[in-house]
């Protein structure tokens, strides 16, 4: 039904085309018949419908053109990827799953410390900058939040499986396996997190090992490297 509302206006259009057509092929009848001036008359009263119907139809084609980029947001909105994620939204789930899944209690309680870890880490950078006025470190909580936003997606996935695994049966052995994974995937990312705090660190004191800008940079680089191509993100063979 939608589809034949959308045909509507190109008929419409063709139709008034052929009308519009017909005095032109029938001039000289409609001349010997009525009269040049009724011939005029009626050319012109055949072109009228015509021009209402190019104007419906320009009309429908720029709806169709604006509603297009419309549509294509909304389709891009759809997944929780493309979201930010809320770290206490990620925590309150991950603390519900406890009462469904009471035997992984203890590895879902690792998987809300992760997220108290990289909000520290982020913390403590931003306490950094403002009581050094370190605005040459702007780089360095961006690429924390990217680190963020990796975690929790990866946490994302355990609560998904959370909810349809079935409790304490052998989808709960997989469900453990899941868990671990993710913890060691996400424990990659805060090691390199810790690193890049500590040498913030130094490199405002102007001391240390890995107190040098060119370090920073290599680290923050790194952080972006493994948001790119985290393991998770590999499809298993």
């Amino acid at each position: 039904m939608e589809q034949k509302r959308r045909k509507l206006p190109v008929i419409f259009l063709v139709l008034t085309v052929l009308t519009a057509l017909l005095p032109h092929v029938f001039r000289n009848g409609l001349i010997l018949a009525y009269g040049i001036i009724a011939a005029n008359a009626l050319r012109w009263v055949a072109l009228a419908p015509l021009g209402i119907a190019g104007v419906v139809f320009l009309i429908k084609a720029m709806k169709h053109l604006r509603a297009k980029p419309e549509e294509k947001a909304q389709k891009i909105t759809l997944t929780y990827k493309n979201k930010a994620l809320n770290p206490d939204s990620i925590c309150a789930y991950l603390n519900q799953l406890k009462g469904q899944h009471p035997s992984v209690t203890a590895q879902l309680d690792d998987c809300v410390k992760q997220v108290g870890n990289i909000k520290s880490r982020q913390a403590k950078l931003a306490e950094l900058i403002k009581l050094n006025d370190a605005g040459f470190l702007s780089d360095a909580p961006a690429a924390l939040a990217e680190a963020e936003q990796l975690i929790l997606r990866n946490l994302m996935w355990v609560v998904n499986r959370g909810i349809v695994a079935e409790a304490d049966d052998v989808t709960g052995d997989e469900f453990i396996l899941l868990i671990q994974r993710v913890l060691a995937a996400n424990d990659e990312v805060l090691a390199k997190c810790r690193t890049l705090v500590a040498g913030a660190s130094d490199l405002i004191s102007g001391k240390g090992s890995t107190g040098s800008t060119a370090a920073i940079e290599a680290w923050i680089v790194a952080i972006r490297q493994q948001v790119r191509s985290s393991t998770l993100n590999i499809t298993e063979g």
